[in-house]
């Protein structure tokens, strides 16, 4: 960023560089030791304040800066250029003020150029602004605020550290009151409550903002928030150490755009709040694309609320939630709605796809998700999980190493749709101590599973699982293969229990230690149609390949059941097989 020391013009010339003379434009100089006797802004006799400069000017007027500290002019208005050699030797301060310098008018046109702003913010309001090779440092409450349809362009532009004031707003970059900002090469470090606030016009390219800090000890000290009908752009926007979310975008009618970004490491705001990477909320609409969320602490993604939409896409999501009590990656929840493609989800702690609540929705294509597990507090992982009413549709997607289940339906009314999934060593058992643990795909207390072209590979307790009163798995075209069980419990390649039901048509399973398919319990049911069964291996208890217990019901037509070192087709206690073919 061209603002310190190195970009300083070496040459002996005490002034900076007038530029092209202009008619009707006046030139005068500024030196801070200057006598302000018969002052008239030449070289020979400049002025000593920029007040000094600016009063009775009745047109365009060009101030250029000596090296030095000049005081802080209260007010600019009109067609002002003020210009220093560069922000590293021309200082705007004097005592520190609450005041900020304020550039106002309809009718304003101001540049700042090569200059320091100390000990006090710059507020521009209803004038149009330029601020090139800027710094803002130490101001009290907001570094930079720009309102009242004022229309700003920053180029090259560093908001250094903010202290707090007797005001409620702090921060570092603020827009409301209808106006636009237009940046490039913007820095804000050390920003107290947040760095960038858009609650109107915000277009930022090749943007840093770095350890936001705590106004109070439990609040939070975001990266960026878009809200009230505003408009975000990031553009090449780098987001590091900032405390609740990197970027916040909320409230209907708020939009943001973020394109090949990085948030990275976002600590949560209390003991009892998870940190996040992006949060869109409250009926607003975001789009991440070719961007990077990486350490957030507790949420790499999240959307709520009715009428939120996020789409996500060509990006990268990795080691999110590690330090969180309950971890999400992508969350889709109370009724927003997530399009995810082409992307990849890696080392995550807690759930990697995750949709909850009625009327939410998250649809995922293209999407690779590895090594997903246990959170904080030892609760197993989920790779894709939808509950309470969620729907979850992937498509093309692969998931490797989950600890605990790959991919789940949880709760009535809760769908997950699968067509093309891989899942390769899924469903690793993880420490929780309930059931289920080490599944790859699972339809749980009247969750709905629909999936097809599915092939599970590696599974540790049980491939497919149909769990409890309502829960249902319909499952086509697919293949389950290598389901290796434990020490002290049989494998399954798809079970059907406590009231569960599976629909198995053109499967295929094998290698299943203990059975390949087994209906277990009174109103579990298991029906198939052109089913495989095949090469499965003895468990540690006696069992059969195709096998109904306890109550549990299996029928169908066109089953194969072939080369096992178990049983064959087998049912126990009040349990019934029918088979044609």
């Amino acid at each position: 960023m061209a603002v310190g020391a190195d970009v300083c013009p070496t040459t002996g010339d005490p002034w900076p560089d007038a530029g092209p003379a202009v008619p009707d434009v006046r030139v005068v100089r500024v030196r801070a030791d200057a006598a302000p006797d018969g002052a008239d802004g030449s070289a020979e006799r400049p002025f000593p304040t920029i007040a000094a400069a600016l009063a009775g000017a009745s047109g365009a007027t060009r101030v250029l800066l000596a090296d030095g500290e000049h005081e802080a002019p209260p007010r600019v208005e009109g067609a002002v250029t003020i210009r220093g050699r560069c922000a590293a030797r021309a200082i705007l301060g004097g005592p520190p003020s609450t005041a900020p310098v304020a550039i106002e008018g309809a009718s304003s046109r101001v540049e700042l150029v090569g200059v320091t702003v100390r000990d006090r913010g710059v507020r521009i309001a209803g004038a149009t602004a330029a601020l090139r090779g800027v710094v803002i440092a130490r101001a009290t409450g907001v570094s930079l605020r720009v309102s009242r349809s004022a229309a700003v362009e920053l180029r090259d532009v560093f908001l250094d550290g903010t202290v707090l004031g007797a005001g409620v707003e702090r921060g570092g970059l603020f827009v409301d009151g209808g106006a636009t900002v237009d940046g490039e090469r913007v820095a804000v470090r050390g920003t107290h409550r947040l760095g960038v606030l858009s609650a109107a016009r915000v277009t930022l390219r090749d943007v840093t903002v770095r350890g936001t800090i705590r106004a109070a000890a439990t609040e939070s000290a975001q990266g960026a928030i878009a809200q009230s009908g505003g408009s975000l752009s990031l553009t090449q926007a780098h987001f590091e150490d900032t405390i609740g979310s990197a970027v916040l975008v909320t409230q209907a009618g708020t939009t943001a755009t973020l394109s090949s970004c990085v948030l990275r490491r976002v600590t949560p705001a209390s003991a009892t709040s998870a940190g996040s990477g992006l949060t869109v909320s409250r009926g607003a609409v975001a789009t991440l694309r070719g961007s990077l969320v990486e350490a957030a602490g507790g949420l790499g993604v999240y959307a709520r609320d009715a009428g939120t939409r996020l789409e996500l896409s060509l990006s990268t999501l990795r080691r999110n939630g590690l330090p969180a009590t309950g971890a999400l990656e992508v969350s889709s929840g109370n009724g927003a709605a997530t399009v995810v493609a082409g992307v990849a989800i890696t080392d995550t702690a807690g759930v990697a796809l995750h949709a909850t609540g009625a009327g939410a929705s998250l649809r995922a294509t293209s999407v690779r998700v590895e090594r997903v597990g246990q959170d904080a507090m030892g609760r197993g992982a989920r790779g894709l999980l939808a509950q309470e009413g969620a729907t979850l549709t992937a498509t093309d997607v692969r998931v490797t190493d989950v600890t605990g289940v790959a991919a789940s339906a949880v709760s009535k009314g809760s769908r997950l749709s699968l067509d093309r999934v891989v899942i390769a060593g899924g469903g690793a058992p993880s420490t929780e101590p309930t059931f289920p643990e080490g599944v790859a795909v699972a339809a749980l207390f009247g969750g709905a599973v629909e999936a097809a072209r599915v092939r599970v590979a590696r599974a540790h307790t049980t491939g497919v699982l149909a769990y409890g009163a309502g829960a249902t798995v319909a499952l086509e075209g697919s293949r389950v293969e290598g389901v290796a069980g434990r020490r002290d419990r049989a494998g399954h390649g798809a079970l059907a229990v406590e009231g569960g039901a599976l629909t198995l048509r053109g499967v295929t399973v094998r290698e299943a230690t203990g059975s390949a398919l087994n209906a277990a319990g009174d109103g579990s049911r298991a029906s198939v149609d052109g089913v495989v069964l095949e090469a499965t291996r003895a468990g540690p208890t006696a069992s059969g390949a195709l096998q109904a217990q306890s109550g549990g019901v299996v029928e169908g037509a066109r089953v194969a059941v072939r080369g096992n070192a178990t049983g064959g087709v087998l049912a126990v206690g009040a349990s019934r097989v029918t088979l044609a073919e």
